[in-house]
């Protein structure tokens, strides 16, 4: 079974609306609903869970919240990795990159795989990649107001 849009869409509502530092409390939001309670919890420390997606088939999906460094921002940023579905494709990993600008938790990015911070800066903010992909691994980077792809892959 392959992940669709619509599965990746009601995994993360469910994860940032509904999760605090144990785990899953609340009932999932609407999407497009501010996600804050696990994206606000300490900075330091990750929060790792699991829920059940109606969508795949009653699959449980497993997903950590956790701290990412964007360089030197001083901007709050995390990572929301979603993890053992078949639905998520064939990396059966998605990551969702979220950084707060002003006072907001902002979606800048979706990737299959591991996102990982490069050396190389722009305005401060980190270029970013997926891990293990070698040399032709999409790029993206800070543009002004938020990341945008740098270089794609065929």
């Amino acid at each position: 079974m392959r992940w669709m849009p619509s599965m990746i869409a009601w995994a993360m509502t469910a994860i940032l609306s509904a999760c605090s530092v144990t785990g899953p409390a609340a009932p999932v939001r609407a999407p497009g609903a501010q996600p804050p309670r696990a994206l606000d919890s300490d900075p330091a420390t990750a929060v790792q869970g699991s829920l059940v997606d109606p969508a795949c088939a009653g699959e449980p999906v497993s997903y950590e919240v956790r701290p990412f460094d964007l360089g030197d921002t001083n901007r709050p940023a995390r990572a929301v990795v979603l993890s053992g579905s078949p639905c998520l494709g064939a990396t059966g990993q998605l990551t969702e990159l979220w950084v707060q600008i002003k006072g907001e938790w902002v979606s800048q990015l979706k990737t299959a795989g591991t996102l990982v911070a490069l050396p190389m800066q722009r305005q401060g903010y980190a270029h970013l990649t997926v891990q293990g992909l070698g040399p032709c691994a999409p790029i993206w980077r800070w543009e002004g107001s938020g990341y945008r792809a740098a270089r794609t892959c065929p």
